[in-house]
This record gives C-alpha cells, sequence and structure tokens, in this order.
C-alpha cells in the first residue's frame, strides 16, 4: 500500500473512483517477505522496487535492498562536506571507499560511478593533483556520455570542471574549446 501512496493514490480516493472513475480498493492478500539478514536502525539502504507482473487484478511487486548503495551514497555526501570546509585530508578516504563500493556494486557505466569520479576530480584538482585530476574527470566523463548521453547536464559538468583544470594548468586553447561545449550543452 505504500507503494500506491508514493504514487499519488490514497485510499479514499480510490474507494471514491476519483482514480479511475470506478470505485475500487486496494487489498493485500498475500505477501511473502524473506530476511536475509537482521537490519540496525541507523543502517543506510536503499530499497529498489520493480513490477514483475500485471495480472488482470494483481500486481506482482519485486523488492531488492541495497545496504552498498546508500553507504557509498552517504560517504559520498559526507565527504563534499568536508571538500567544502577545505579538509581534503578527510575526504578522500570517504570518496576513494565509496568509488570501491560502487565498482563493486554497479555496472562499470553506471551515472552513480561517473558521480564518484568526478567528485574524486574535484578533491584533486582542489589538492593541486593535477594529473590525477584530469584522469578521473576523463573517467567520469566517458562513463557519463555513455550512460547519460552527450548532452547530459552531468556531461556539461564534468566539461567545466575540467576546464577550470586547464585554465589552472594553462591550457586555455582546450578549456575554451571544452567551456563552449558546455554552454551548448546548458542551453538545449
Amino acid at each position: 500500500s505504500d507503494f500506491v501512496r508514493l504514487l499519488g493514490i490514497g485510499h479514499q480516493a480510490l474507494m471514491d473512483g476519483k482514480v479511475s472513475g470506478e470505485p475500487a480498493a486496494f487489498v493485500i492478500r498475500h505477501m511473502e517477505i524473506d530476511f536475509l539478514r537482521p537490519a540496525r536502525i541507523d543502517e543506510v539502504v536503499e530499497v529498489v522496487t520493480t513490477c514483475a507482473e500485471i495480472g488482470g487484478a494483481t500486481l506482482t511487486l519485486d523488492q531488492e535492498v541495497d545496504y552498498r548503495a546508500g553507504i557509498a551514497r552517504e560517504l559520498m555526501n559526507i565527504g563534499a562536506l568536508h571538500v567544502e570546509q577545505g579538509r581534503y585530508a578527510e575526504a578522500e578516504p570517504l570518496y576513494l571507499k565509496a568509488l570501491r563500493i560502487r565498482q563493486h556494486a554497479l555496472s562499470s557505466k553506471h551515472p552513480d560511478l561517473g558521480q564518484s569520479l568526478n567528485n574524486l576530480g574535484l578533491l584533486y584538482k582542489n589538492q593541486s593533483r593535477y594529473a590525477e585530476s584530469e584522469q578521473f574527470y576523463k573517467k567520469a566523463l566517458a562513463i557519463w556520455e555513455q550512460a547519460l548521453g552527450p548532452n547530459h547536464p552531468n556531461v556539461a559538468t564534468v566539461l567545466e570542471n575540467m576546464a577550470e583544470l586547464y585554465k589552472k594548468t594553462g591550457r586555455n586553447d582546450e578549456a575554451n574549446a571544452l567551456l563552449v561545449r558546455a554552454q551548448k550543452i546548458r542551453n538545449i
């Protein structure tokens, strides 16, 4: 019933016929849950719900709990706070751990992996570790172009980040070319 509620459909609206024009009710007749391990109250988890089967009067949902995705996201968020505060040495191990988690849990073309790489590029640029920064930016760019398409805002973001890096290292022509490309994406 939470799934239906998250879609913005309340039980009273269903019963009043406001959803489909006919009065209806959402009833859970059967539920099966397999607990693979106990969760702790403070654990960050991501629950992915997919529709496995739709029948005349049935809807079968599958759910998977991914502890790693939520943990990686929280590590990235905490790392970003450290970066904002200039505490780069504290951010790096968090970013690297999130990257390792995502590399093991996700496809090599997953956009979240691109985010980890882009954030490491930013961190290393801020630390004047320019060669490492460029490597991470290039990897993030390749993933985001492939996963999200060449005109996605994330692609523009990494292009802008690379342009800033190139300006810092005196590669102004390359920086300007990237900024032009990023601006074209932003104007789409």
